[in-house]
């Protein structure tokens, strides 16, 4: 009667442990808690924006610019100086004599740097390089003044006598007054044509920074 008992009792025991096997088939999923804190989400940075070029009519105009604002303070140099009378040498001082060389000197860099500077306009840009054509010939004609000068400052200090040097520190007293009247007009006429030409040529000086 015992081992009836228990044989009932095991295959009741069998069936349940076939009914958890078979509930336990149907899902293989594992849950595993977490006890720390959720990752926080992740978020890219805005793409940097790329700048925009600076047009090459732009960049000219600058240089230009530049250029102009040496001559200017070179041609102010010159004025400073040119206190004389034209009908006396004596009037010359050695201030004007001891710094005439170098403000020539000066003159003929800053015109030098002009002349490149115009001379590097894009080529797409025709009207432009019409109009510099009136400029060009006064840098030429600031060049020659220049020129002058410094051919009777040369011939006063090699003059064998005080009244022949002084006849020359006079006459380069007033070449260096047509220099300035040449820088002047050279900076007159650059006005005149970055205000005459129309479209991207005036809007370029009016955006370059160096022209404001």
């Amino acid at each position: 009667m015992r081992g009836i008992r228990v044989g009932v009792a095991c295959a009741g025991m069998s069936l349940l442990v076939a009914s958890l096997l078979t509930a336990c088939a149907g899902d293989t999923s594992v849950v595993v808690p977490t006890d720390g804190p959720s990752a926080p989400a992740t978020t890219s940075a805005p793409p940097t924006p790329t700048p925009t070029p600076t047009p090459e009519i732009v960049t000219w105009a600058g240089k230009v610019c530049i250029a102009r604002d040496d001559l200017v303070a070179t041609v102010g140099e010159i004025a400073m100086n040119l206190q004389y009378d034209p009908e006396s040498p004596e009037s010359v001082g050695e201030q004007f004599q001891s710094q005439v060389e170098a403000q020539m000197g000066d003159v003929e860099a800053a015109s030098e740097r002009l002349g490149a500077a115009l001379g590097g306009v894009p080529l797409d840009y025709i009207e432009a390089a019409a109009a510099l054509t009136a400029i060009q010939a006064q840098v030429d004609a600031l060049t020659a003044a220049r020129d002058r000068t410094m051919g009777h400052v040369d011939a006063a200090q090699q003059a064998g006598d005080p009244v022949s040097a002084g006849l020359e520190w006079l006459k380069a007293a007033g070449a260096a007054k047509e220099t300035f009247d040449a820088g002047t007009a050279t900076l007159d006429a650059l006005s005149q044509a970055s205000g005459a030409v129309d479209g991207d040529v005036q809007d370029a000086f009016a955006e370059a920074p160096e022209c404001q």
